[in-house]
C-alpha cells in the first residue's frame, strides 16, 4: 500500500489578507492562492489554497448526498482534495469524508474537493469509497478561526481484500498541549495530562516538578507524586508502559526527580481505573512517554547556569568526598575495607587483635568539617540531543534519536529542628533546640537512545534505553542545646555526611502493528536499579567543660570545646546500605475497533513481570576504650577519629542486626479484557475485568548466615488472586461537553520494605522505623464523576467529584515514646473530594488581550482514617486525616505568548493546604507541613529561529518552609529564590 502522508498548517492568522477577488473563477489555478475567493471555483485548483473558500463547491455529488459547507474568511473548518492512483492522480468524484463519531460525511466534487465547517478541535477523519482501501487520520487539528488545509490524498485499489478496511494511520503528534486535550476528551476514564510543550514553557527541570502542574497532584520531598491526597503505593508510575520500580526504602513511592523533563514527550495521569492499568491503583497513575526521534535530522543543545539565593556566595558546611561526586557516582573512597565486604567485623572472624585494629584502620578516616563559601559555577547543566531519519528500501525508514544531559544543583539550609513534649497543662514545649546547617549537592547524569523502525504505514518496532544516575552529597552539622543539657556548659555538636546514588537503566523493546480493524500492541523490557548509601556518616559531641580550651580556629562554631560521649550510638555510628534491583516484564494488548468507526471496541490483554531485590545493611560503631582514650575526647572529629588510634583511644564493633538485610521477589500475572461501545449517538459505555496473581516473598538474615541455621521466622510467602472490575460512561452532551461517570475496585500492597523487620534510623526527623511482616494488601472502591467542557482546542472548563473507601490501609504507626514507628494495616479509611479546573485564553474577553492564556485548578479533599483499638492506645487520635494528604491545594497560571512577538512570559503559582507529615502520640497534636505559597517566572526569548534564551526563577515570595506540632516550629528553614539562565540552540 502506498504511503499516505498529511501535513497539517497550524498558524494563526495574524495579518489582514488580501482584498478578495469577486466572482467566479474559470479554468485551473495553478499555484497557491493567498486571497480569500468568493463564489464557484469551477477548475482544479493546484498546490493549498491559503485562503478561505467561499461558496459551494461545484460538482458535488447527486441524490440528496451532503455537499459540504461554504467557508469563508474567518471560518473554522477543514478542506482538501482526493485523487485516484489508479489514474495517474486524476480528482475522484463522490468519495466520502466521514468525520469519525461526529456523525457528520461529506463527498468530494468533480475536482476531488471537500470542505466542511467543524469547531476548533482534534479529529479522526476516515477518508472511503467501493473498492478502494480507505485512509483513516488521526489527530487532525482544526483552532478556531482558521481553515485547517490538509495535503492532497491518494487512494489505491484495495486489490488484497475487497470491502474490508485498510488504515492508513496519520502518526499523532502528542507533544502539544491541543492533542493531549483531544486524547482527554476521547479516553475512557478521568484523565489529565500536561504536555511536551507545557513543560518547555514552565522550564521544569524534572517529571515531578512538571506532574505538580495536573490538578490535584502534590510533589512530597521534591520526588514523590500523591494525586488526590494519595502516594506511595497509592500512585504508579509507568515509563512507555512499563512499571517503574521503588529506589528509596523510605518510601513506597518512585522518585519522579529520576526523569529529567528533556527526554519526556508529556506525562498523563490517569485518575480513574481502567483495567489495561496495573491493579495497585489508589491516587492514579503517571503514564510518562519518552521524546521520539524527529522526522528530519535536528540538533538540539542547552546550557544554563544557576544563582540560588540561599547557596550562591554564602559559607556552606562541606567535607571531603570523592574526585567523582560531581558526576553523581563515588569513586570507591567510601567503601568497605576489602576484609570485610564479605565477612563479619567480630572477634570470632578476627580474633587477632593486630588483624582486627588493621581493618578498622581500613575505614575512611577523614572527618574533617570545612566551612566554605559557594561560588557561582559557570554552567550547571547541559543537554544534547541529535536525531533523525533514514529512508530505507521498500518503504521503509528508520528514525534515530540520542540524548544525553549532565545537571548539577547546590542547596543551603540554614534550619531549626526542635523536638516536642507536653508542659502538662495540654500545651506543648520544645525540647532539644538545635540550629542546623547544611550542603547538599545533586549531580544528574542521563542518556537515552531511541530507534524506530517503520516497515510500512502499518508496522512500527522501537527500541529504548534510558540511563538516570543521581548523586547527593549531604554535609549537616547542627549545634544547639538538648532537654537534659539545659544547665551545661555549652551546646551539643550534631553531624552527618551522607552520599546517596541513585540509578535506572530501562530497556525496552515495543511493536505495534495495525490489522484492518485491529491494533496490536507488544513490549518486553528489563530495568536495572542501584541505590546505594556508602558510609553514611554520623558523629556527635556533648557539652564540653570550662576547664578545656576552646576549640582551635576554622573548625565550626569555636566559641566552646565539645567533649565526645560514646553512650549514645548517633554520637559515633556508619551506615553503609545497598539496594540492589532488577525488573523483568512483558505484555501484550489487542484492540479491536470494528470498522474504525470508534462504535464498538474490545480489548484483551496480558501483562507478567518479575521484580528481584537485594537489600544490605551494615551497622559499624565507635566505642571509647576508656583506660586509653584520656583526654582526646575533646578531640576535634579528624583528630579523634583518624585511624591511627584504632584499638587505643577507640576500637569499631559492628551492631548489623540478623534482619537487617533481605532478598524478595515479587510475580505479577496479570489479564484482561475490556469491552466499549456506544449505545446511542452520544453515549459511551466502557466495562472491564482485569484478574491479577500476585506472589510476594521475601527472606531475611541472609547475611553472614549458614543457610541451614538461617532464622525463618521473619520470611514472607504469601499469594493473592485479586478480581478487579471497573466500568464507566461517557455522555457526549455536545461535540464540545462530556459527562463521565465511574467504578471500579482497586488493590494496595505493602512492599518488601514494608515487610522486613530491618530498623532505619530516620535522622531529619529523629525517629527509628520498621516494618512488619504481617502487613497485608488494602482494597479499594473507587466512584468518580467528572463534567468537562472543551471550548478551544486549548481551552477547557471541568469539574470532578472523587470517592474512595479503603479496607485495611496501610500507615505509618506510632508504638512508643521512644520514637518507634512502624509500617501496620488500620482499620479503614475514606477519601472524598473535588476538584476545579479552568483555562482560557483572555482574547475572548477582549481583543486587546490576544496572546494573554490564563490557567487555573483547585481541588479539596477530606478524608478519615480509622485506627484499631490498640493503635488508638498511643496515637492522639484514634481517627485523622491520611497522612501527607493536603486538604486542598490551588494551582494558577497566567501567560503571554504571540506568534507577533518573540518574548513570551509565565507566572506559575501553587499553594498546598496543610498536610500532616508525622503522626501525633500520647496527647501531642500531629505534625503538619504549613502551606507553602509558590510563585515561579518562566520566560523565553527566540532570537532567531536557530537559537532562544529561557529565564526561570523559582520560588519568587521566598517564603519559609514550616513544619509545626500543635504550637511549636518543629522544622523551619527558608526555601530560598532560584534563577536560571539558559541558552537552547536547534538546527
Amino acid at each position: 500500500m502506498r504511503k499516505c502522508s498529511l501535513v497539517l498548517v497550524l498558524c494563526w492568522t495574524t495579518q489582514v489578507l488580501a482584498q478578495p477577488e469577486e466572482g467566479p473563477i474559470e479554468g485551473p489555478i495553478e499555484g497557491p492562492v493567498e486571497g480569500p475567493i468568493e463564489g464557484p471555483v469551477e477548475g482544479p485548483v493546484e498546490g493549498p489554497v491559503e485562503g478561505p473558500v467561499e461558496g459551494p463547491a461545484e460538482g458535488a455529488t447527486e441524490g440528496g448526498s451532503d455537499l459540504g459547507d461554504a467557508l469563508a474568511e474567518g471560518d473554522t473548518g477543514l478542506t482538501g482534495r482526493v485523487l485516484d492512483g489508479e489514474s495517474q492522480d486524476a480528482p475522484m468524484d463522490a468519495v466520502a469524508v466521514e468525520i469519525v463519531g461526529q456523525g457528520r460525511t461529506v463527498y468530494t466534487n468533480d475536482e476531488g474537493r471537500y470542505q466542511l465547517q467543524l469547531p476548533a478541535g482534534t479529529y479522526t477523519v476516515r477518508i472511503h469509497t467501493d473498492f478502494y482501501a480507505p485512509a483513516l487520520l488521526q489527530g487532525v487539528e482544526i483552532r478556531g478561526g482558521e481553515i485547517t488545509y490538509l495535503d492532497d490524498m491518494t487512494l489505491q485499489m484495495d486489490t488484497n481484500s475487497i470491502g474490508e478496511a485498510v488504515v492508513t494511520t496519520y502518526r499523532v503528534d502528542t507533544n502539544t498541549e491541543a492533542t493531549q486535550l483531544q486524547i482527554r476528551s476521547q479516553s475512557a476514564g478521568v484523565r489529565d495530562a500536561v504536555s511536551a510543550e507545557e513543560i518547555s514553557r514552565s522550564g521544569d527541570g524534572s517529571a515531578g516538578s512538571a506532574a505538580r502542574r495536573v490538578v490535584a497532584t502534590t510533589i512530597v520531598g521534591g520526588q514523590y507524586l500523591y494525586v488526590r491526597g494519595l502516594g506511595g503505593r497509592y500512585t504508579n508510575i509507568t515509563l512507555n508502559g512499563a512499571l517503574l520500580p521503588q529506589l528509596d526504602l523510605d518510601s513506597a513511592g518512585v522518585q519522579l526527580d529520576l526523569f529529567p523533563s528533556f527526554v519526556l514527550s508529556g506525562i498523563a495521569i490517569l485518575k480513574s481505573y481502567t483495567p489495561n492499568l496495573p491493579g495497585a491503583f489508589g491516587g492514579g497513575t503517571a503514564l510518562l512517554t519518552t521524546r521520539e526521534p524527529p522526522d528530519e535530522f535536528t540538533v538540539r543543545a542547552s546550557l544554563g547556569l544557576e544563582y540560588h539565593s540561599e547557596t550562591t556566595f554564602r559559607r556552606a558546611p562541606t567535607y571531603r568526598g570523592s574526585r567523582t561526586d560531581l558526576l553523581g557516582f563515588d569513586n570507591g573512597s567510601r567503601s568497605l575495607p576489602a576484609e570485610i565486604r564479605d565477612r563479619e567485623l567480630s572477634r570470632v572472624e578476627f580474633p587477632d587483635r593486630d588483624e582486627r585494629a588493621a581493618v578498622q584502620r581500613g575505614f575512611n578516616d577523614d572527618f574533617q568539617l570545612n566551612n566554605q563559601r559557594q561560588g557561582l559555577g559557570p554552567i550547571n547543566k547541559i543537554n544534547l540531543s541529535l536525531g533523525g531519519t533514514i529512508d530505507l528500501p521498500g518503504d521503509r525508514r528508520l528514525r534515530l534519536m540520542a540524548s544525553a544531559g549532565w545537571s548539577m544543583q547546590r542547596r543551603h539550609r540554614n534550619e531549626i529542628v526542635q523536638t516536642v513534649s507536653s508542659d502538662g497543662e495540654g500545651g506543648e514545649v520544645a525540647n532539644d533546640s538545635l540550629d542546623r546547617q547544611s550542603l547538599e549537592t545533586t549531580a544528574r547524569l542521563t542518556g537515552l537512545g531511541t530507534a524506530v523502525l517503520e516497515l510500512g504505514d502499518d508496522h512500527t518496532l522501537t527500541f529504548t534505553s534510558l540511563y538516570n544516575q543521581i548523586g547527593e552529597d549531604y554535609t549537616g552539622v547542627a549545634v544547639g542545646r538538648i532537654e537534659e543539657e539545659e544547665d551545661s556548659y555549652g551546646p551539643s555538636l550534631i553531624g552527618r555526611y551522607r552520599f546517596v546514588e541513585r540509578s535506572i537503566w530501562f530497556n525496552q523493546l515495543r511493536g505495534t502493528h495495525f490489522l484492518g480493524d485491529a491494533k496490536l500492541s507488544w513490549q518486553g523490557y528489563v530495568t536495572d536499579s542501584h541505590r546505594d548509601e556508602p558510609d553514611t556518616r554520623d558523629w556527635g559531641y556533648q557539652p564540653g567543660s570550662e576547664d578545656q580550651p576552646l576549640w582551635p580556629d576554622g573548625v565550626w562554631d569555636n566559641t566552646f570545646n565539645y567533649r565526645w560521649d560514646d553512650r549514645i550510638s548517633q554520637n559515633g555510628q556508619r551506615l553503609f546500605m545497598g539496594l540492589e534491583g532488577r525488573d523483568y516484564g512483558a505484555g501484550v494488548d489487542l484492540e479491536y475497533d470494528y470498522q474504525q468507526a470508534g462504535q464498538f471496541k474490545l480489548q484483551l490483554g496480558a501483562f507478567l513481570q518479575t521484580t528481584l531485590r537485594e537489600s544490605r545493611i551494615r551497622r559499624f560503631r565507635y566505642n571509647a576504650r576508656a583506660s586509653a582514650i584520656g583526654d582526646r575526647v575533646y578531640n576535634v572529629p579528624e583528630t579523634l577519629f583518624a585511624g591511627e588510634n584504632a584499638e587505643d583511644a577507640w576500637r569499631i564493633s559492628e551492631s548489623t542486626s540478623r534482619i537487617d538485610s533481605f532478598d524478595a521477589r515479587d510475580d505479577l500475572f496479570a489479564v484482561y479484557a475490556a469491552t466499549q461501545f456506544r449505545i446511542a449517538q452520544r453515549l459511551r459505555l466502557f466495562a472491564g475485568l482485569r484478574i491479577e496473581a500476585f506472589r510476594q516473598q521475601l527472606e531475611a538474615d541472609v547475611q553472614f548466615t549458614d543457610p541451614e541455621e538461617r532464622f525463618t521466622d521473619n520470611d514472607v510467602f504469601r499469594m493473592d488472586i485479586d478480581y478487579l472490575p471497573a466500568v464507566s460512561a461517557v455522555l457526549e452532551l455536545t461535540e464540545q461537553m462530556n459527562l463521565r461517570a465511574g467504578y471500579a475496585v482497586t488493590v494496595a500492597r505493602p512492599n518488601a520494605r514494608e515487610l522486613s523487620g530491618a530498623v532505619f534510623p530516620d535522622f531529619v526527623r529523629r525517629r527509628t522505623v520498621f516494618g512488619d511482616p504481617s502487613v497485608t494488601r488494602t482494597r479499594i472502591q473507587h466512584v468518580d464523576l467528572r463534567y468537562e467542557y472543551f471550548f478551544g482546542p486549548t481551552e477547557l472548563f471541568a469539574v470532578s467529584g472523587f470517592a474512595k473507601f479503603f479496607e485495611d490501609p496501610i500507615e505509618l504507626v506510632i508504638l512508643n515514646r521512644n520514637r518507634l514507628v512502624a509500617f501496620q494495616n488500620i482499620d479503614s479509611a475514606q477519601n472524598f473530594g473535588v476538584e476545579l479546573e479552568f483555562r482560557m485564553g483572555l482574547e475572548r474577553l477582549s481583543d486587546s488581550l490576544e496572546g494573554l492564556k490564563f490557567g487555573g485548578n483547585f481541588t479539596y479533599v477530606l478524608s478519615e482514617a480509622e485506627l484499631t483499638a490498640d493503635q488508638a492506645d498511643t496515637a492522639t487520635n484514634d481517627s485523622r486525616p491520611l497522612a501527607f494528604q493536603a486538604p486542598w491545594t490551588i494551582a494558577a497560571n497566567l501567560g503571554y505568548d504571540s506568534d507577533d512577538f518573540p518574548l513570551a512570559v509565565y507566572l506559575f503559582y501553587k499553594v498546598d493546604g496543610p498536610y500532616i507529615e508525622e503522626v501525633g502520640q500520647f496527647t501531642l497534636p500531629d505534625a503538619k507541613r504549613q502551606p507553602f505559597h509558590n510563585l515561579d517566572l518562566a520566560a523565553f526569548y527566540e532570537v532567531n529561529e536557530h537559537f532562544t534564551l529561557r529565564l526561570n526563577v523559582k520560588n519568587m515570595l521566598m517564603q519559609r518552609q514550616v513544619l509545626r506540632q500543635g504550637s511549636v516550629t518543629t522544622r523551619g528553614f527558608d526555601e530560598g529564590l532560584s534563577a536560571t539562565l539558559s541558552l537552547s540552540m536547534t538546527y
